[in-house]
């Protein structure tokens, strides 16, 4: 048994330096979250976060002994296991108090647990190893919050719960989604968002009718139909499927009006700066691209992840697949010499207002990753139950933790006792400490065992805050040099005739195809917001997605070379342009499938 040390001491976190030595008495209780990764014989450390605060008076003089912890034998886990110790980051921050700022770095403590496993069951011994401690994220390497937690309460009391998934032959408590899932979900959002590319122009010229419409109509009323449509599938999934529980369906709403304000922010620059008059097209073409380093970048300030090298390789091919697949459009190819774009300053301006309006468009996709991977079970658990025990300092407490299995662990003092209701096929967790040993039994907790908001929660509450932010935004419009409309009296005629337009009142607009057009983007805009939803639980998340979208580009110039537009009928008229397109996704495509092969995310593959 080697004994675990605690030495992490510094002004602002919670102890003194001297009070933080094995073996001596400690003024402190510690709550370690580890995140284990079983993969079929072996079990690696994944994850570990440290948090600490005083003890109350009364509970201090404790003494810190040496810990011996046996893991009971998983489902799927039959043999010798062996869990390997690993140099990795440790997150500690003092409970209620104020976290550093972001780059400072930890004292070097002695906290990195090494597994010696021998049958019938694993059994771990907390190792004393140099370990960093920088200041974390609070996510696991997921992004799921509060994995798991370990929580040291007493010299001889231990609470494990250590999330797993159980597999077939492996178990691993992370989010693993099959790969005909991924498949299926990239399909589904390349359909929505190709369906969109090739929609919106033809709503929009047919609303707009020569200067009498707006664009800001286009998004007005198309984030209000996202909202009533999303909100219908929820409320027709409480009503007649199971789905939805309080559970799922509860989640912080100012994360979703972030997201929301965000997707708002990005459709008005770029609706507003995309007419050719004021962005060139093939600039337009160019600029597009910024979307993957600033996905890139914004997930790893936020997340904390980042790329590979190789990765980083396939990125730059997907790239390249763009440019050659938009070069008759850069190289103005078999096109009329005319560039367009404004003149004078404009024609800086507004590029850079378009180039960085994908900037809240890739915030965006990594909040929206960042939110579809929590686990509100564990958030909830920890919201609404009291404190554990010496954590707040609380001398007497109750604190009911009810994890998504139905299994409920309940606190009363120094005494611990697991309830469950019904049978249950895994295994319960089960401490008994004597003389500075405690022996804690893991229940495998499968991903869904894991709760995480709905879907179609998350992107009815996403739009309804879009369409709020955007109602809220309409004064942009007026805006002289920025917006269509350049008085309050214009801003109504313009919003009023588009309203009519779509009611099929307006003079232009009477035979019901704007209607029809209308319809049809907003179903083809939920279907690729569907799949993007599903598709931010990927492992690599906004950058998959980031990839995934530069496909649209190219599928969308294949698609105008099998049909016509107006009328609409099937043409097909091969040109030279379209070899570009082509060879683009010859080499976007094996990009993104070496990209997601060479990713370091636990269960990418």
């Amino acid at each position: 048994r080697v004994p675990l040390a605690l030495a992490l001491g510094r002004r602002g976190v919670v102890a003194r330096r001297d009070q933080l030595r094995a073996e001596r008495r400690l003024d402190l209780r510690a709550r370690v979250q580890l995140a284990l990764r079983v993969d079929h014989a072996r079990v690696q450390v994944v994850d570990l976060r440290l948090q600490l605060r005083h003890l109350p008076a009364k509970r201090r003089g404790l003494r810190l002994p040496p810990y011996q912890l046996a893991a009971q034998e998983g489902r799927g886990l039959g043999g010798l296991l062996r869990l390997r110790g690993q140099r990795r980051h440790v997150h500690a921050a003092a409970l209620g108090g104020r976290r550093r700022r972001r780059g400072r770095r930890w004292r070097r403590g002695f906290l990195s647990p090494v597994v010696a496993a021998s049958p019938p069951h694993a059994r771990a011994a907390m190792a004393s190893k140099a370990a960093t401690v920088p200041r974390g994220d609070g996510y696991d390497s997921d992004g799921n919050e509060s994995v798991s937690s370990l929580d040291l309460h007493s010299g001889t009391r231990i609470e494990l719960c250590t999330g797993l998934q159980a597999g077939k032959g492996s178990t691993s408590c992370l989010a693993v989604p099959s790969l005909l899932a991924i498949v299926v979900f990239t399909v589904l959002s390349l359909l929505g968002q190709v369906g969109v590319t090739i929609a919106l122009p033809i709503f929009a010229d047919a609303v707009i009718d020569g200067g009498r419409g707006d664009p800001y109509f286009v998004l007005f009323s198309a984030s209000g139909c996202f909202a009533l449509m999303f909100f219908i599938w929820l409320q027709c999934l409480r009503q007649f499927t199971s789905q939805i529980t309080p559970l799922n369906s509860s989640f912080r709403h100012r994360d979703m009006a972030l997201v929301g304000l965000c997707n708002s922010l990005n459709g008005l620059l770029v609706v507003f700066a995309s007419p050719t008059t004021r962005t060139a097209a093939f600039l337009q073409a160019l600029l597009t691209n910024f979307s993957i380093p600033m996905t890139i970048g914004v997930r790893w300030l936020i997340l904390r992840r980042s790329i590979n090298g190789r990765q980083a390789l396939c990125a730059l091919a997907v790239v390249a697949g763009i440019v050659l697949a938009l070069a008759p459009t850069i190289f103005q190819i078999d096109q009329k010499p005319t560039k367009g774009g404004a003149t004078g300053i404009a024609r800086i301006l507004w590029p850079l207002c378009f180039m960085f309006g994908f900037l809240p468009y890739a915030l965006m996709n990594v909040l929206q990753e960042k939110g579809l991977k929590t686990d509100v079970g564990a958030r909830r658990s920890r919201s609404t139950s009291s404190a554990l025990p010496g954590v707040y300092g609380s001398r007497e407490y109750t604190s009911l933790l009810t994890d998504a299995a139905g299994v409920t662990s309940a606190y009363d003092g120094d005494d611990m006792s697991n309830s469950s209701g019904g049978s249950r096929a895994s295994r319960t967790a089960s401490v008994n400490g004597t003389d500075g040993d405690a022996v804690v039994g893991v229940k495998p907790l499968s991903y869904k065992d894991k709760v995480h908001v709905h879907v179609i929660y998350w992107l009815a509450w996403t739009s309804t805050y879009q369409f709020i932010c955007i109602a809220l935004l309409f004064w942009a419009d007026m805006i002289p040099g920025f917006g269509a409309a350049g008085s309050p009296a214009a801003f109504w005629d313009k919003l009023a005739f588009g309203f009519r337009c779509v009611a099929l009142q307006a003079p232009s607009c009477t035979d019901g195809t704007v209607l029809a057009k209308a319809l049809l983007f907003v179903a083809l805009y939920c279907v690729g917001a569907l799949g993007t939803g599903l598709l931010s639980r990927h492992p690599e998340g906004a950058n998959f997605i980031a990839l995934i979208q530069t496909l649209v580009t190219p599928l969308a110039a294949l698609w105008w070379t099998l049909f016509q537009a107006d009328p609409f009928e099937w043409r097909p008229e091969w040109l030279a342009t379209s070899y570009y397109s082509v060879g683009g996704l010859a080499l976007m495509v094996p990009g993104i499938l070496l990209y997601n092969k060479y990713s370091d995310a636990p269960g990418a593959h």
